[in-house]
């Protein structure tokens, strides 16, 4: 027979055990790129200072996101590019570009930012990543101007 504080000492190591396995396979990261860079088309653009790797994710040596387990994940990126400079990107999952976006900063005086947002369906040790695309004057910025975030929605 159990007494009073068995049962009490049983709810919380179950209550406990639960909120583990809510935060198996979740992740999150947000990353920013440190240094302003001329690339060439269709080079993985790092995000070298990380603010946010929960699970870590996220590589910043790389610039790859690997997923941990199967789900539904979002990302978003933000590009900027200085004046008269203009930059597509694309989001990458594995080898296949997912989404593009430009940032076009027509006049002198100006800069540009553009960002993507997606939804995906990854499987465990999908890699995800942004790299550029093949048109524009291959100038990105850096600093809060260029970001990368992700994090899972929930379990497949």
């Amino acid at each position: 027979m159990m007494g009073k504080g068995s049962v009490c000492l049983l709810l919380m190591f179950v209550t406990v055990s639960l909120c583990q396995d809510m935060n198996v396979g979740k992740a999150a990261f947000s990353a920013v790129r440190n240094e302003k860079a001329v690339l060439p088309p269709f080079s993985v653009i790092i995000f070298d200072e990380v603010t946010t790797n929960y699970q870590m994710a996220y590589n910043a040596s790389t610039g790859n996101f690997n997923a941990p387990s199967n789900g539904i994940y979002v990302f978003t990126w933000t590009i900027a590019t200085k004046w008269g400079q203009w930059q597509t990107t694309q989001l990458m999952c594995n080898d296949d570009a997912i989404a593009n976006i430009v940032a076009d900063s027509y006049k002198n005086g100006d800069r540009s930012t553009a960002t993507g947002t997606m939804v995906l369906s990854l499987q465990a040790n999908d890699r995800v990543y942004v790299r550029t695309g093949r048109l524009g004057d291959r100038m990105i910025l850096k600093n809060m101007f260029c970001t990368f975030s992700g994090w899972k929605l929930y379990d497949l």
